[in-house]
């Protein structure tokens, strides 16, 4: 009997157990928020049940719009498309230009040739190179000078041109260097816009000196350009011979 008491009261401690864990139900654990980045968020329950879901806010982000100025290639391409501002007027003159050849020809005269009875004076003088008929660059002023008289002398129709040597060397050399010099100086006022048909190159070699040969200075002298009026309106200076008494060089238009 004693047992079966013992036995008995086992068997009831473990029925209050068994009682006791259907009767107590476990903790419900707390609710567990879970957040879809930018879509919405759901609340759900240990036991599976939904909450009611509501609409979440729109993700802002916190980066600032992009603007004009944060594109760089939209700025490059308005920065391209603007016309410069204009701060002054600079025009560049072209090696050969009519601007060029105008303030050329100004700078090279810087003087004017004047008439002394019908000689043709000019402030410069005529030059060339050593045992050449090539005329150097020193001689543009004068050059400038006959052409801008005969440009404003239309009445001087013809304008002879003397070239003159000194005695060195020989006569035939002197008189040959003389006309191609003379030459020379008629083709270059041809270039700068004199008619070709109011020239007349003329060589005298040594025949006219203005001075004895015996110095150096003399020499110098005796070697010289000069340009005479030898027609007015087509009628020869005081009835003398267009050439002057010289040997003439040619054609200035051939």
């Amino acid at each position: 009997m004693q047992t079966r008491r013992v036995l008995g009261g086992v068997v009831a401690a473990m029925a209050i157990a068994v009682g006791c864990v259907n009767v107590i139900p476990p903790p419900k654990p707390d609710p567990v928020d879970v957040t879809l980045t930018g879509e919405t968020t759901a609340t759900a329950s240990a036991t599976g049940a939904t909450a009611p879901t509501a609409s979440a806010a729109p993700v802002t982000s916190s980066a600032p719009e992009p603007t004009a100025t944060s594109r760089p290639s939209e700025t490059v391409a308005a920065s391209a498309s603007a016309p410069a501002p204009v701060i002054g007027t600079a025009t560049a003159t072209a090696p050969g230009s009519a601007t060029a050849t105008a303030t050329a020809s100004a700078t090279a005269s810087s003087g004017l040739a004047k008439l002394e009875k019908d000689k043709i004076v000019t402030t410069s003088g005529f030059f060339y190179d050593t045992g050449k008929a090539t005329l150097r660059s020193d001689s543009e002023a004068a050059l400038h000078q006959v052409r801008d008289l005969l440009l404003a002398r239309a009445d001087i129709t013809l304008a002879r041109i003397e070239v003159h040597t000194d005695s060195m060397g020989i006569d035939d050399a002197n008189l040959a260097m003389s006309k191609a010099r003379a030459m020379s100086v008629a083709k270059e006022l041809v270039k700068l816009g004199i008619g070709c048909k109011r020239l007349v190159p003329v060589g005298f070699g040594e025949t006219k000196p203005i001075a004895p040969n015996d110095t150096a200075d003399n020499r110098a002298k005796n070697r010289r350009t000069e340009v005479f009026v030898a027609a007015l309106r087509g009628k020869a200076v005081g009835g003398r011979p267009v050439d002057g008494g010289g040997s003439v060089a040619g054609d200035p238009c051939k």
